[in-house]
């Protein structure tokens, strides 16, 4: 399932639930984002369509994400170019993508013994075909980090929890 819900910040929100089909819930996740012209690149103005959108409010759905998390100084790190099959039909990089890259850092025994509980991705700006991604990593006692800039400007940071 999928719904839209309140605004914060003036950003809108998107919940979403996964059941089986005997109706367990196995995932729920919310988001927040701005709406941008796909031609200008630029904030855009809500359209009659979305102004229109019911605001839905469901017992027990997910929070909204916390915004601007403060992060460790990341030590370790790699630069990646950006492939065209990491771009969508909007001609930046797919969101799903981050979580891919910071999948990638660590090895498979470690994802193995480290089952994900929960994750966070703030989006800054848009990364583009060709640009190279700095990509800084590190370690808590109960999280995997990743934050990438495109020379030297922040663009997004990741935390996955277990």
């Amino acid at each position: 399932y999928s719904w839209a819900g309140a605004e914060k910040f003036g950003m809108h929100s998107r919940r979403f639930a996964f059941f089986t089909k005997e109706g367990e819930e196995l995932l729920n996740a919310a988001s927040l984002f701005l709406l941008i012209d796909k031609e200008s690149r630029a904030l855009s103005e809500p359209t009659k369509e979305t102004l229109s959108l019911p605001i839905v409010v469901v017992d027990g759905e997910p929070k909204l994400p916390k915004m601007m998390q403060k992060y460790p100084i990341l030590m370790f790190g790699k630069t990646h170019e950006v492939e065209e099959s990491e771009i969508d039909y909007n001609g930046h990089v797919n969101n799903a993508v981050y979580l891919d890259w910071t999948d990638s850092i660590f090895d498979q025994d470690f994802v193995k013994n480290h089952p994900i509980k929960s994750f966070w991705v703030q989006y800054d700006k848009e990364i583009l075909l060709g640009q190279h991604v700095e990509m800084k990593y590190g370690m808590t006692e109960n999280s995997a980090l990743l934050k990438g800039c495109v020379d030297g400007t922040e663009y997004f940071k990741v935390r996955f929890d277990f």
